[in-house]
């Protein structure tokens, strides 16, 4: 027997048969396992109870191997980046050079007197016009200016239609990392595509219940662009076994799931003062007493976000799940709903 409490020839198939699965199939078969242990019945429990623990190694490996595919995927985009910027400048040498030989061809030419237009005697000119080259520039000067007053006068009529209430818009991330100033250097999308690659938990859900915020004025407004924060929210469900749930349903038929609670992720890389944290606060949703609005506000250039949730106790524990913590630009809020223990 092997270290599993299994035969070994038996622990060689289920090896074989978890070396071929994914990360996500191998989470799919551990909640799948985890609900024929608990429903009880004619189950073979050291068998699965070594499956599972197979697992845990298995996972592990998938892991790794997904994080070492991305690795191979970020390096092979920076030699291709390398590659295409070692062809530019080829191309520029290139060009340099070619510029370099026809300035020496013009500077040959002219030493060994081969004008254009061609050198002409004051005897071929007998009459025609010659034009004084200074007088000429005189002329050229005056009609210059007229065209230049012209050109002030249109630029000045239209500033004038322009209503000073104007908002200038200034997408204040790109310059303050143009600038080398920002106090975050990674940008909305670049901050949504790490939260989205963490995935899903085992009862977890993408959420989005956004709703529209009252609109505001805000005393930033002239100065600076207004624009949502972009984020990447999740909802955690489960099973409640309250009385009436225990008499009609059980294991092999549940009852229907139910919020239990949340994870904001929200992005803020390019606020004005980022030693500000963000805050957020609950409101009452008339429409439906047992859902209120919790609304985000964290300053300049961001507007206000609002999302509808289910309104219940949180638990605030850090044990418990709880979590407020502003990041590197992104505001985490985190909690779960206290739950009602009933006895089975």
């Amino acid at each position: 027997r092997s270290k599993y409490g299994i035969h070994k020839s038996v622990q060689k198939e289920i090896s074989q048969m978890l070396d071929e699965k994914s990360h996500s199939e191998l989470i799919k078969l551990r909640s799948e396992i985890r609900d024929k242990l608990d429903g009880g019945g004619n189950v073979d429990i050291p068998y699965w109870e070594a499956l599972l623990s197979m697992l845990n190694v298995f996972e592990a490996k998938a892991t790794l191997n997904d994080f070492h595919q991305a690795l191979l995927n970020k390096r092979l985009d920076q030699l291709r980046k390398q590659q295409m910027g070692a062809a530019v400048a080829k191309a520029i040498r290139k060009e340099i050079e070619e510029d370099a030989e026809e300035d020496e061809a013009e500077e040959e030419s002219v030493e060994e007197g081969d004008f254009s237009p061609e050198l002409l005697n004051e005897a071929d000119l007998e009459g025609e016009v010659i034009i004084d080259e200074e007088e000429d520039m005189k002329q050229l000067e005056a009609q210059r200016k007229i065209v230049l007053e012209q050109v002030a006068r249109e630029h000045a009529l239209d500033a004038a239609e322009k209503t000073s209430s104007e908002v200038r818009e200034v997408d204040v991330g790109h310059h303050l990392r143009a600038a080398g100033l920002a106090r975050f250097s990674l940008t909305e999308q670049e901050l949504m595509a790490k939260e989205e690659g963490k995935g899903m938990g085992e009862d977890e859900a993408k959420f989005a219940a956004e709703v529209d915020v009252p609109n505001e004025t805000y005393w930033w407004h002239d100065k600076y662009r207004p624009r949502k924060p972009r984020y990447f929210n999740r909802v955690r469900t489960g099973y409640e076994w309250n009385k009436y749930n225990q008499t009609h349903y059980d294991k092999e038929n549940p009852p229907p799931k139910v919020v239990q609670g949340y994870k904001f992720n929200i992005f803020f890389p390019d606020l004005i003062d980022p030693s500000k944290a963000p805050t957020y606060t609950l409101h009452e949703f008339a429409p439906d007493p047992t859902f209120c609005i919790i609304t985000f506000k964290a300053g300049p250039p961001y507007e206000d976000i609002a999302f509808k949730i289910v309104k219940r106790k949180w638990e605030f524990g850090h044990k418990r799940g709880f979590k407020s913590k502003f990041e590197r630009g992104v505001l985490y809020l985190y909690f779960n709903f206290q739950r009602v223990r009933y006895r089975r």
